[in-house]
């Protein structure tokens, strides 16, 4: 049970770091199509280079999202699992 526990964590750890860089990336492709769009062109439709830099800054930013996921994952239980010695050697010494 606690296995699974352990399991479901990490999962649902991973999903958050996921949804995170996702919603990062949207929302810079968002604003830099939309600023750059505003300088290159002369009368542009502003709702489109908002649309079309959410499509990019998505896609981008899914292309590296599933791979830093789980380097965070591995990067937060590596902290997690140094606290957890720090504690025991604690624990030993008193």
């Amino acid at each position: 049970m606690l296995r699974r526990m352990r399991i479901g964590h990490w999962i649902g750890s991973w999903f958050y770091f996921v949804s995170i860089i996702l919603l990062i990336g949207t929302v810079i492709g968002a604003l830099l199509h939309g600023a750059i769009g505003l300088l290159i062109f002369e009368s542009p439709q502003f709702s489109y280079l908002l649309a079309r830099g959410a499509q990019n800054g998505f896609f981008y930013s899914g292309v590296w999202a599933g791979g830093l996921g789980i380097v965070l994952c591995f990067v937060r239980g590596h902290r997690e699992n140094q606290r957890k010695m720090q504690q025991r050697a604690g624990e030993v010494q008193s």
